[in-house]
């Protein structure tokens, strides 16, 4: 997105006194008076200083045993190494390489936990740091349980306890083929209460922590397909994505790229009256305080696109988002 905004030129007008900066043959139209039909004049043009955050997006990477079956890991890996090159500018990426044995020969099954030495935190430009660890790694590497839950804990210590606080989105995608079979210190155990743990855990990112889960399953069975899908249900996402080859893979992937292109953005400086700016996508004028269309918040920064604005924000074509902020009007 091409973003720009106008904001009132050093000098021109206050929060506090909307007279102040005034000339001669100016007046300020308050904020309850209507627009009216004459062109009012422009702000300098600036870029908007707010510009969307990468969003933090954690790879919780199935490493289990299970992947050695019918090529599954030799036609991921090309996938995933495509979409942490394709996003590395685009994302803050970070990694949970999960299973019960991982990476460096050491075993976790006794208690079922991720190695936490091998979690890459979340950063943009860490295509390379991520493909190093694991995508690699030969079908022959892959050992090991599938500690699901304890994975989305690693990823919530990066997502949660490490939250810069600035904003950023929360993001987990979750690549698995499998159904997790680590509870209570076992390694062997697919029940019911695992897969539920799993689900209540990504429930709660989605309602506590602002965390959107995404579900990349390969070769799954209709059971595991309709477990996975109530994940991906709760997490915010619908339903989980059936990646079987690099190209259904990345085309998932830009699905999910476009679903975090952000709808909300924040001016340098507070809104006078909403009936003086201008939010065009495109050239295309987009309503003010429309479900459609775009509102303002209560702290007169902050602009939501809503709707239909947000879809074409989202579609997956390149668009070029404009704000600009009216400032007085001449009278001659």
């Amino acid at each position: 997105l091409a973003l720009t905004a106008c904001a009132p030129p050093e000098g021109g007008m206050s929060d506090l006194d909307p007279d102040a900066g005034l000339g001669e043959g100016q007046v300020d139209a308050g904020p309850d008076t209507p627009r009216p039909d004459a062109a009012p004049n422009i702000c300098d043009s600036i870029k908007l200083v707010a510009d969307a955050l990468p969003p933090r997006v954690m790879i919780l990477q199935d490493l289990s045993s299970s992947l050695t079956a019918n090529s599954r890991w030799d036609n991921m890996k090309p996938a995933m190494s495509q979409v942490v090159d394709t996003y590395d500018a685009e994302f803050a990426l970070g990694l949970v390489p999960f299973s019960t044995t991982i990476l460096d020969g050491g075993t976790n099954d006794l208690d079922c936990t991720v190695n936490r030495s091998h979690v890459i935190g979340p950063a943009v430009g860490n295509a390379a740091a991520i493909k190093s660890k694991v995508y690699g790694l030969d079908a022959n590497d892959l050992v090991g349980g599938t500690p699901t839950y304890d994975g989305l804990v690693a990823a919530s210590e990066q997502l949660v306890d490490r939250d810069p606080g600035d904003g950023s989105g929360r993001v987990v995608i979750l690549v698995t083929d499998g159904a997790p079979n680590c509870l209570d210190g076992t390694g062997d155990s697919t029940s019911d209460a695992n897969k539920e743990r799993v689900r209540a855990t990504i429930e709660s990112f989605y309602q506590s922590d602002a965390i959107t889960t995404y579900v990349v399953g390969y070769d799954l069975s209709g059971a595991l397909q309709a477990t996975m899908d109530g994940w991906a249900d709760v997490g915010g996402t619908g339903t989980s994505f059936a990646a079987d080859n690099t190209a259904a893979l990345i085309q998932q992937m830009d699905t999910i790229k476009a679903a975090l292109i952000p709808c909300e953005y924040t001016l340098n400086d507070e809104v006078v009256d909403p009936a003086y700016v201008s939010v065009t996508i495109d050239d295309g004028q987009q309503s003010f305080d429309s479900p459609d269309g775009w509102s303002l918040a209560a702290d007169k920064k902050t602009i939501t696109l809503n709707g239909a604005s947000c879809d074409l924000l989202r579609n997956g074509d390149a668009h070029d988002l404009a704000v600009t902020v009216e400032c007085v009007i001449q009278i001659d």
